[in-house]
Formats: C-alpha cells, sequence, structure tokens
C-alpha cells in the first residue's frame, strides 16, 4: 500500500448548475440533485478524468461529515452516490491516515478484497480528510444563505451547522 501524501490536499466540490440554483431561489429546498467532484492533489477520485457523482447536496454534505466522526472513532464509512451507482469509502489505517476508495461495486466498498481494477484508492492524512469535509460544509452552507437568505433556519442546515461545530470541537 503506498503511504499517505503528508501534504496532500483534499478538494470536495459541488457544481452548482442553473436548474440547481433556481430550485434554491424559487422552492426554497437546499437537498436538491447535484454532481460532486472529489480529488487529492488534483487527481480525481470522481471529477474532471472520471465521471463526476451525484445525489442530493444534503445527503451527500450529511454523510461526508459522518465519515469524519467514524473515522476517529475507527469505523470505515460507506457513501452511497446515486449515478451507477457508485460507492465512496473513508477507511480509517491507522491513527493518521484513511483510505479513500471509489468504488464501482457495493461488495467492493465492503471488501478491498473485492474490488475492480477500475476502482480508485487514495491514502490520506485524516486531518486532510476532515479539513476538507468541514471546509466543503461551510461553503455549501455559504453557497446556500447566498442564493436564498431564508434557508439560514432551514432545519437540514441547521443540522449540517451542528455536525460541522461538533467537528470542530474535537481534537485533530
Amino acid at each position: 500500500m503506498t503511504p499517505a501524501n503528508d501534504g496532500a490536499t483534499v478538494t470536495i466540490k459541488f457544481h452548482y448548475d442553473q436548474r440547481y440554483r433556481q430550485r434554491i431561489i424559487d422552492d426554497a429546498e437546499p437537498d436538491s440533485w447535484i454532481q460532486t467532484s472529489i480529488s487529492i492533489d488534483g487527481t480525481d477520485l470522481y471529477g474532471e478524468t472520471y465521471s463526476r457523482v451525484t445525489g442530493f447536496a444534503c445527503g451527500i454534505v450529511i454523510s461526508l461529515l459522518e465519515s469524519v466522526v467514524a473515522a476517529q472513532s475507527t469505523e470505515r464509512t460507506i457513501i452511497e452516490f446515486e449515478n451507477g451507482p457508485s460507492w465512496l469509502t473513508v477507511d480509517p489505517i491507522d491513527e493518521t491516515t484513511v483510505e479513500l476508495a471509489a468504488c464501482h461495486t457495493y461488495s467492493g466498498a465492503k471488501d478491498p478484497n473485492e474490488r475492480l481494477d477500475v476502482d480508485r484508492v487514495q491514502l490520506v492524512q485524516r486531518s486532510a480528510w476532515r479539513d476538507a469535509v468541514v471546509t466543503h460544509a461551510h461553503d455549501f452552507i455559504e453557497e446556500i444563505i447566498d442564493l436564498n437568505p431564508e434557508l439560514d433556519e432551514h432545519e437540514v442546515i441547521a443540522q449540517i451547522r451542528s455536525q460541522v461545530r461538533e467537528i470542530e470541537s474535537t481534537e485533530r
């Protein structure tokens, strides 16, 4: 297994299209279908080189936040995306490292020995994953509130804020 890149930068990005933005503005609904990309030092797990994954925005953010909490307690998280479908596993390797795996089968997400040759795996520092997820959650909330300030008090936005506060209050 390749060692984790200590200085790796993890980037999680939502691709806000006009349809998504209009739903936020017109319907005051933050949990709509959206494309997502994830990269490590510019190498895509999902994104420009490989197809983006899709799902409901709030559900993705909540699942990503839950993966940070689970990694702190050494539990593997499997996040399901709806296009394909495909799965992202966040698997703690040791006290400082997590393995991110973009899997094309559920069996490959559950068991690394069942992965396909096309599945992409990357080791990163837990702190890099944590920071990327928290930054993404903050950026998501900011985008939603900028588009529709009424959503500042929305239940799911409050839930995301609460999860972010919980993560930020824990030791790295």
